[in-house]
């Protein structure tokens, strides 16, 4: 079990965790990983440090949910005021609102601005209440900011109505705020006599989802006028009380939540570790690919058939019509040039879409090939020149085996760098060192 100490020790434990996660260099190739290992560093830089550096801080009480379930009006009811504006206009909220009862310092939670409103109401000595833009919203933005706050909530007030409390997106949602250990109360607002049935059903897969089922709290469908944008008192008495209950515990509540989120973001920083040491252990065999399905190719590629050269049945020479001859001898060399390097460019493009192994990013892949382009045409134009040089020594026997074998060994240097650029792109992307240094600081937030 993780503990949270009060030692400075562990602010300190928590900023070796930060910069060993920061030292990780995930390329695209690991992109799962990366976004996973950045997810870590936010939740350790954004969340846990700044609660242990001010212990005192209001708890962060973030309201969620989908478009139209009452979220704005539960939070200016709490405040007794119009804090966060209501109507049939969706979405409402466009962003995320505070109450507070300290407005005077700027407030930025995960790197989301937050607006701010003073108030007054008794629980915002204990609280901060964050009313966010709906999380099914059709500008992403507003998903992407609720999901943010999300993740740096201590408390979520998941807030849903009776005819939306089956759509994925709140599940969603639910599962994210469980998953890094943040306390959940469910809500289930706007319920009328002919909707009551959703409360058995939404407890049932609160159950489930391993979620209190018995502690959801139900509030029914009220008229509200435009003037008060709130429900009486008595409609939200539930809700104060569950909210009371947890800023009465704050102190112990802030303890035990940031002790579960710690220990989310150690196991996972296990496994993150776990993970770029699998794809280290795989990069012997990547390699290995990459010499068996690259490297041996120029031997079969299909060179353009563009050489003028014949040999005539009846003539024991060799008959040479050199294109440094033709009319326009710069025109058609660069000519061999180009269709050259284009031949070697796609086979190295059919193997990065086709052939490459499965550890090997695409866009390293190709991205190596654009980086030997300068390569490929000094190679070709080096072929073309060699050409020349044997044609103009004279006719003998088997040059054009030997004109092969010279364009052969050329391009082949071009592969070779190809190679060794994806293969080095690899290792860039595993970053095993990094997932070494981020295990040695595990041991020191985990209470043996």
């Amino acid at each position: 079990m993780v503990a949270l100490e009060k030692s400075p020790e562990s602010v300190e434990d928590l900023d070796r965790l930060a910069h060993a996660l920061e030292s990780i260099e995930l390329g695209v190739s690991l992109v799962d990983l990366d976004a996973d290992r950045d997810a870590l560093l936010k939740t350790v830089r954004d969340y846990l440090m700044p609660r242990r550096l001010d212990p005192t801080a209001p708890l962060t009480v973030v309201f969620a949910g989908p478009t139209g379930s009452g979220k704005s009006t539960l939070v200016n009811s709490l405040a007794r005021r119009p804090v966060s504006p209501t109507g049939p206009l969706r979405p409402t909220t466009r962003g995320p609102i505070a109450l507070l009862g300290d407005a005077d310092a700027e407030l930025v939670i995960g790197g989301v601005d937050v607006s701010q409103v003073e108030g007054s109401a008794p629980i915002l000595e204990a609280m901060t209440l964050i009313d966010t833009p709906d999380i099914d919203s059709t500008a992403i933005e507003h998903r992407v900011m609720a999901e943010a706050l999300i993740d740096h909530a201590d408390v979520v007030v998941f807030v849903t109505s009776a005819l939306r409390y089956a759509d994925d997106a709140p599940w969603q949602v639910l599962r994210r705020a469980q998953s890094r250990g943040a306390t959940v109360v469910n809500v289930l607002n706007r319920l009328t006599s002919e909707t009551a049935g959703a409360v058995v059903d939404f407890k049932s897969r609160l159950n489930r989802e391993g979620l209190d089922g018995g502690g959801l709290v139900v509030i029914s469908e009220h008229h509200i006028s435009s003037e008060r944008e709130r429900v009486p008192s008595l409609a939200i008495k539930s809700l104060s009380r569950v909210l009371a209950e947890v800023a009465h515990e704050r102190e112990s509540q802030r303890e035990g939540i940031a002790a579960k989120v710690l220990n989310t973001v150690v196991i996972k920083a296990s496994s993150l570790a776990d993970r770029i040491d699998a794809a280290a252990e795989n990069l012997e065999s990547v390699e290995a690919e990459i010499d068996l399905s690259l490297n041996s190719r120029p031997q079969r590629i299909e060179w353009p058939n563009n050489v003028a050269v014949s040999f005539p049945k009846n003539d024991r020479r060799w008959t040479v019509r050199r294109w440094m001859r033709q009319p326009d001898p710069v025109k058609l060399a660069a000519t061999h040039v180009d269709l050259l390097a284009s031949a070697v460019r796609a086979d190295l493009l059919t193997w990065a879409l086709d052939a490459r192994p499965e550890q090997v990013s695409l866009v390293d892949a190709t991205s190596a090939i654009d980086d030997a382009a300068p390569l490929i045409e000094s190679a070709v134009r080096g072929w073309v020149h060699g050409l020349d040089a044997i044609v103009a020594a004279g006719p003998k026997s088997g040059w054009p085996d030997a004109a092969r074998t010279s364009l052969v060994r050329r391009v082949e240097v071009v592969y070779r760098h190809v190679s060794d650029s994806i293969i080095e792109r690899a290792r860039l992307n595993v970053g095993a060192a990094g997932s070494e240094r981020l295990r040695k600081t595990l041991p020191h937030l985990v209470d043996a």
